[in-house]
C-alpha cells in the first residue's frame, strides 16, 4: 500500500515490481559431497568407519569432464525413491531434482514463472518434505536473470550459500572472511550485466566506431613494437633492447589489450549466434555464459589499468622533476631486494611460530596462510596492546609465549623493519634529487625544471617561432632550394698536399722530442728512488753527478776509520 494507506492497483504494482523483470524463473543448483570409507588403517576405523568428503560430487569423479556423464546419471540418484518417484508428484518434476544434471553441473530445481506462484510454493514444500538438502549438501546456488528496459540490459545474478561438512549452513563470519578469504562462509553474491542488443542506437554506433578505431590503433602500436625488435636485431643492439624493462611492460600492455578485444569479439559472436526470445519458460544458459565473459573482460580491464599506470612512468624520464620518482625506484632497487630477503625470513619465521604456539587454539593461526595474513594485518595496524592480533588475545592463549610473540613482532616489524624501509626510500630519493640537480647544473640551470616551467618554455618557443618574420622567410623548403643553387656556383675545396705533408713532418718531429723528454723524466724519477744507505753503488749516476776533492776523501776516511 501507499504511504497514505491506499492500496496499490495492479498497474501500480507492475511499475513497482517490474522495474527489473525476472526472465524464465529461478534456478537452484545443489552441489553435494559423498560418504567414503575413512582413509588409512587406523585401529579406530571400526569406531569411525565413514568420512564425509568435502569435495563436490560429479558422476565421473573429481576433475573429470562430463564426457559420458549421461550414462552414469542413475548412480547419482539419492533420497527415498518410493517417495521421490511418486506419480502424484509428476506435476512438480521432483524426480529430476534428485539426480545429477550433466548440463547444469549439479542437482537442479527450477521454479518457472509460467507455473504461477502457488504451484512453485507447493514444489518448494515437497522438496523440503523429501529433504532435498541434507548432510551431504555442500553448497546451494540460486541463479536468475532480470531485464531492465530503461538500460536495455539483462542482469545475471548468482547467490551462493555455503554448507559445512555435516550439512549445516555456514553463517557469515566477518572475522573468518578477513583472515582466510579461501575459507569463505555464508552468502556470496555475483552480479554482471549483459547487453544482448548491442549497436542498435546512435550512441551504440558511436561506440562501435570508437572500438574500430581502438582496434586499428592497437594493431598499429603492436606493429611498431615488433618493428623495434627487428630494428634492434638489425642494428646489433639487441642486448640493450632485451634488458630494457619498458619494452616488456609495453608488450604486456598490448598483449592484454589484444586479449580484451578477442573477448569482446567472442561475446558479440555468442550474442549473435544465440538469440533469446522472451518471455521464456526455461533457464537460458546463454546469460550465464555471457556473464562469465563479461566478468573476464572486467578482470582484463583491471589488468590494463594497472599496466597503463606502470607504462606512464616511462614518460617521466623526459622531465627533470618527474624523473626523480623513476630514479628513486632505480636507486632503491638493490637495497630493497636485500631488505626483502631479510624481511621474508623474519615474516616466515614468525608465521611458523604463530602456528606452533597458537595453531591449536585459534583459527587466526590454524593454518600457515591464516598466520601470515594475521601478521600482515598486525603490520598494517590491526593489533591492540591486549596483546591482541585481530580477534585473538595472545596472553589468554599463550601466556608468556604470547606476550613474547606479540612484542617481538611489534619491535621487529613496526619499529625496526618498517623504519628501515622508509630510510631506504628516503636515501634513494635524496640520491635521485642530487643526480637531477647535477644534470641541471651541467645544462647551466640552477635546479631541475618544474612541469609548469617546461610547459611555459615550450609554448613560449613555439609562439616566438611562429610569430617571427624569419620563420616565414626561412622555411625549410626555401633553405634547401637556395643551398642546392649555391652548391652549383661554389667551387670545390682545394687540398694542399704539400702543406699537409709539412704539417705531418712537424708533428712527427714534435712527437719524437716529447718521447725523448718523457724518457729523461723517467730516468730522473728512477734516480730519485736510489737509496745510498741500502745500495752503496759508486757507479750509480747519482754519484757521477757529484764533485769531491782528494783532500775531502782523505779527511772523511780518517774520521770513519781511525788508527
Amino acid at each position: 500500500q501507499w504511504y497514505n494507506g491506499e492500496k496499490c492497483s495492479s498497474s501500480e504494482l507492475g511499475s513497482l515490481y517490474n522495474y527489473n523483470t525476472i526472465i524464465g524463473g529461478v534456478l537452484f543448483v545443489q552441489e553435494r559431497g559423498h560418504n567414503v570409507s575413512c582413509p588409512g588403517d587406523s585401529v579406530y576405523k571400526k569406531f569411525y568407519p565413514t568420512c564425509y568428503v568435502a569435495d563436490t560430487f560429479t558422476p565421473l569423479g573429481p576433475g573429470v569432464k562430463d564426457s559420458g556423464c549421461e550414462s552414469r546419471v542413475n548412480q547419482t540418484k539419492f533420497g527415498d525413491r518410493s517417495k521421490v518417484e511418486d506419480p502424484t508428484l509428476q506435476k512438480y518434476d521432483i524426480a529430476s531434482s534428485f539426480q545429477y544434471d550433466c548440463e547444469i553441473g549439479g542437482f537442479k530445481a527450477f521454479l518457472s514463472l509460467a507455473d504461477k506462484k502457488q504451484l512453485n510454493i507447493e514444489k518448494v514444500q515437497q522438496l523440503m518434505r523429501l529433504r532435498w538438502l541434507d548432510e551431504n549438501t555442500r553448497s546451494l546456488t540460486m541463479k536468475f536473470v532480470m531485464y531492465n528496459g530503461y538500460f536495455r540490459k539483462f542482469t545475471y545474478a548468482v547467490i551462493s550459500f555455503t554448507f559445512l561438512t555435516v550439512g549445516r549452513f555456514a553463517e557469515f563470519d566477518p572475522a573468518s572472511a578477513a583472515v582466510a578469504p579461501s575459507m569463505k562462509t555464508g552468502i556470496n553474491l555475483i552480479i554482471n550485466s549483459v547487453n544482448m542488443e548491442p549497436f542498435i542506437t546512435a550512441e551504440d554506433h558511436s561506440l562501435l566506431g570508437l572500438m574500430v578505431f581502438f582496434c586499428l590503433f592497437l594493431f598499429y602500436m603492436c606493429a611498431v613494437w615488433i618493428e623495434r625488435w627487428f630494428n634492434a636485431l638489425r642494428n646489433g643492439n639487441i642486448r640493450d633492447h632485451m634488458v630494457n624493462m619498458w619494452v616488456y611492460l609495453e608488450g604486456a600492455l598490448y598483449g592484454v589489450m589484444v586479449a580484451f578485444v578477442a573477448l569482446n569479439v567472442q561475446l558479440l559472436l555468442k550474442i549473435i549466434d544465440n538469440p533469446v526470445t522472451v518471455p521464456t519458460n526455461q533457464y537460458e544458459p546463454i546469460f550465464e555464459q555471457c556473464s562469465q565473459i563479461v566478468g573476464q573482460i572486467l578482470e582484463l580491464n583491471f589488468v590494463i589499468l594497472i599496466l597503463l599506470i606502470l607504462n606512464v612512468f616511462q614518460f617521466y624520464r623526459f622531465q627533470d622533476r618527474l624523473q626523480i620518482i623513476n630514479k628513486t625506484f632505480i636507486y632503491a632497487m638493490k637495497p630493497l631486494s636485500q631488505f626483502t630477503l631479510i624481511f621474508m625470513v623474519i615474516f616466515v619465521g614468525f608465521g611458523v611460530l604463530g602456528i606452533v604456539f597458537f595453531g591449536n587454539s585459534s583459527r587466526d593461526f590454524a593454518t600457515y596462510g591464516n598466520s601470515l595474513v594475521m601478521l600482515f594485518e598486525a603490520l598494517m595496524g590491526n593489533l591492540d596492546t591486549g596483546p591482541t592480533f585481530g580477534n585473538t588475545n595472545l596472553r589468554y592463549l599463550g601466556g608468556l609465549n604470547g606476550q613474547i610473540f606479540f612484542f617481538g613482532w611489534l619491535v621487529f616489524s613496526n619499529l625496526i623493519l618498517f623504519n628501515i624501509f622508509i630510510a631506504i626510500l628516503m636515501n634513494a630519493y635524496g640520491a635521485a634529487k642530487d643526480d637531477s640537480r647535477e644534470d641541471a647544473k651541467w645544462r647551466g640551470q640552477d635546479g631541475p625544471q618544474t612541469v609548469p616551467q617546461d610547459l611555459w618554455a615550450l609554448f613560449k618557443g613555439m609562439y616566438q617561432s611562429w610569430s617571427s618574420k624569419a620563420h616565414r622567410l626561412y622555411t625549410r623548403p626555401r633553405l634547401h632550394a637556395v643551398l642546392r643553387r649555391l652548391d652549383k656556383k661554389l667551387a670545390d675545396p682545394v687540398v694542399d698536399t704539400e702543406t699537409l705533408q709539412e704539417e705531418l713532418e712537424a708533428l712527427e718531429k714534435a712527437r719524437n722530442n716529447i718521447e725523448a723528454k718523457i724518457s729523461q723524466i723517467r730516468d730522473v724519477l728512477k734516480e730519485e728512488e736510489f737509496d745510498p744507505e741500502g745500495r752503496p753503488d759508486i757507479y750509480h749516476p747519482k754519484y757521477r753527478g757529484k764533485n769531491v776533492t782528494i783532500d775531502e776523501i782523505a779527511a772523511e776516511l780518517a774520521r770513519a776509520y781511525p788508527k
